[in-house]
């Protein structure tokens, strides 16, 4: 039977959480028993619930069973704070740079390149801010996800949204019309895993800040860039079916069927990251730039091409015949640079684009995590003027005790990139101290632990140790224990010991469990004997008292990813049980006893929350949600799930799950995009904690 669920809201950019579900139940003895081998999978559609049958492809409740009346459940879940998050995205009013920053726009002072200010921001937005285009002195238009929004700029009020109107996908690319007053909203498409097409609307804004969408096309990729030409406009796209496409448009804002102008190709691979028209030509990048004659828009005729010396470019902005811009290296290192033109570029271009470089008073302008002003000097590079950077740019992971959140930041997010290990104070997030961490590279990042007043850093070859006594951690050292590269850690303070596990790769790719009591952090004692698991990488150790979970991705070595759980008795570790799953199992949680999983459905390519019974280990149900998960916990009787992995619109979704048959959903929270492939999701007394990437910090507050 089917029931409409509806949560309370109390915050202002929350979506309601009405999604119809679809409950069943099955007899207990129809579920698989734990080990090593999987049942056939439910067959079920998207946003509904199915258990897991042995026997069949679909279940349904037997002639003689009546499932219960599942109560309404009253859930608020309201956001307490949120600090910090990547800068994406610039448009440039007199001495002002408005950027988005995490969830949020933000005013800075550039009036003084040597030192940018932060005047102002907006309130926390539902969604990653990365697109800003100024249309008038007062109003600004951004996305915040899959939202457009007409922003107030005046300096006479807040800095807050005059309206909104929530489209399709996540809103990747724009271009404003100034005379028909249309925006187009390029957008991606949740299609599966790491797949997604496109979408460009056409929105008009009333004299009274109010949008009316006027049509769409699709697309088979998502647009990556747009710009407005003189007979319609250019998308550029990613993907296999990527590069550079015209839509014909009317003077009413009727978009024609877009076409394929210029093609990718392995060969020669064209994935425009930003594109301008000016007069009758096109400019676009990707590991060039190149200029197009585009009389005849069907038909792109090329120029020249200016080279970047094989580096992609993601953005510039022309001075003459000059070209600045904006990309990174092979080695993914961030570039700024300055290129001479074959001949000056003349004029405006046609309608306003988005874009993360500007020029301002002769100096570059790059925002594109942080904000960066640059002068040419004549010689290259170009000279560094000034940064602001926010409190937090990159939330990788995260840990919390009740008074303060210990945040892994990544920073810029480049390859040479230093790691900081940052602590806010709960519940203000003040800035407490800050360390720079001795990871050799944020790629070899594993994981973080937190056991009384230690935490632990785990990079692949190295295990450190700090102090957080003090507000600012302090690092103690390094910490030998053994061979192998670490894949996972979890920690312990049990009594007078500070234990330790971590997950290390063994010889034939096995991966093994080794308990160590570091009392002493100096002198390691390993207790009890490893523990060898399957092969494959162990990703995640939970750990709860005496019980302790294991996630084992085993899909370079076999078809399954395994759970294991295992006893500890104060002195070693035992193997308990393991369960396979003939699934890509991304995210593991367990609490009080509970264990559930996301993963996505190999043969169906749908993404799924699972529901597991400890013991024996067995599937207990599947709720399938519309997005990729890219975060999970279970707090008391909920199931928090992240969702919106690579380029979607990103939501925090909840479901009340005592019943572990027949999960209920109770709130969807539109939040910001994290572009990172994991949202840690950290339980405190009082608070539920996002490390949400490039959305920084977010802190929220629930009752039910």
């Amino acid at each position: 039977m089917g029931k409409t669920f509806c949560a309370v809201i109390t915050l202002g950019f929350l979506l309601a959480a009405c999604t119809p579900t679809t409950t069943v139940g099955i007899p207990a003895s129809s579920t698989p028993g734990a080990a090593s081998a999987t049942a056939p999978r439910a067959s079920t559609q998207p946003y509904t619930q199915t258990p897991i049958s042995p026997s069949t492809q679909t279940s349904s409740p037997s002639p003689m069973e009546t499932p219960a009346p599942i109560p309404e459940i009253s859930f608020n879940l309201t956001r307490f704070a949120q600090l910090g998050g990547s800068i994406k995205g610039i448009s440039i009013a007199g001495d002002v740079a408005y950027v988005g920053m995490g969830p949020r726009l933000a005013e800075i002072d550039i009036s003084q390149p040597e030192q940018p200010i932060l005047m102002r921001q907006s309130e926390a937005l539902p969604g990653l801010v990365t697109q800003v285009l100024q249309i008038s002195e007062d109003t600004l238009l951004i996305n915040a996800g899959k939202f457009l929004l007409v922003m107030n700029a005046s300096p006479r009020a807040e800095l807050r949204p005059l309206a909104q109107l929530a489209l399709e996908g996540a809103i990747t690319a724009m271009a404003w019309d100034e005379e028909s007053r249309i925006l187009y909203a390029g957008q991606s498409i949740y299609q599966r895993q790491s797949a997604y097409t496109g979408l460009i609307a056409a929105a008009k804004l009333s004299p009274e800040n109010q949008f009316t969408v006027l049509n769409s096309v699709t697309m088979p990729e998502w647009p990556m860039s747009i710009a407005l030409g003189s007979q319609g406009l250019y998308a550029g796209a990613e993907g296999e079916l990527g590069g550079l496409y015209y839509v014909p448009v009317s003077g009413t804002g009727e978009m024609s069927i877009p076409n394929q102008v210029i093609a990718s190709t392995p060969e020669e691979p064209l994935q425009p990251l930003s594109l301008r028209v000016i007069g009758e030509r096109l400019y676009l990048c990707y590991r060039d730039i190149r200029a197009y004659d585009v009389t005849n828009p069907e038909e792109p005729a090329k120029i020249w091409t200016v080279s970047s010396g094989g580096d992609v470019v993601a953005g510039f902005s022309f001075v003459g015949d000059k070209a600045y811009y904006f990309g990174w290296t092979i080695l993914s290192e961030y570039v700024q640079d300055v290129a001479s033109l074959p001949q000056p570029i003349l004029g405006d271009a046609v309608g306003e684009t988005v874009s993360v470089t500007a020029i301002h008073n002769g100096n570059f302008l790059v925002a594109y995590n942080d904000l960066e002003i640059y002068a040419d000097s004549g010689t290259s590079p170009l000279q560094l003027l000034g940064t602001y950077q926010a409190p937090i740019i990159h939330a990788i992971d995260a840990t919390a005790n009740d008074q303060a959140v210990y945040v892994v930041d990544n920073g810029l997010g480049a390859s040479n990139s230093p790691v900081t290990l940052r602590a806010f104070s709960l519940a203000d997030l003040t800035p407490l101290g800050q360390v720079k961490t001795e990871l050799a590279s944020w790629y070899r990042y594993v994981g973080i632990a937190l056991e009384g007043d230690r935490i632990y850093l785990a990079e692949e070859q190295a295990l450190w140790v700090y102090d957080i006594r003090a507000p600012q951690p302090v690092l103690l050292g390094k910490v030998d224990i053994g061979q192998g590269a670490i894949t996972a850690i979890a920690a312990m303070l049990r009594g007078g010991q500070r234990l330790l596990v971590a997950a290390q790769q063994a010889e034939d790719d096995l991966s093994v469990l080794t308990l160590v009591d570091l009392s002493d952090w100096q002198n390691p004692i390993k207790l009890g004997d490893p523990v060898i698991l399957d092969q494959g990488d162990s990703q995640q150790i939970i750990w709860e008292g005496t019980h302790l979970s294991v996630r084992l991705d085993g899909s370079y070595h076999s078809k399954f990813d395994t759970i294991y759980t295992l006893d500890f008795d104060g002195q070693s570790l035992e193997l308990r049980e393991s369960l396979m799953l003939e699934d890509y199992i991304h995210h593991l949680a367990a609490s009080e006893g509970s264990l559930a999983v996301t993963g996505t459905r190999s043969f169906l390519s749908e993404d799924y929350l699972s529901m597991l019974e400890p013991g024996p280990l067995r599937e207990l149900s599947q709720t399938t949600y519309p997005d990729h998960g890219v975060g999970l916990a279970l707090i008391g009787d909920l199931a928090w799930i992240v969702v919106g992995g690579d380029y979607g619109a990103a939501q925090l979704r909840v479901y009340e799950v005592s019943d572990p048959v027949h999960p209920q959903q109770v709130e969807v929270m539109d939040i910001a995009q994290s572009e990172n492939f994991t949202v840690p999701i950290i339980e405190t007394s009082a608070y539920v904690v996002l490390a949400n990437g490039s959305g920084g910090i977010e802190l929220l507050e629930y009752n039910q």
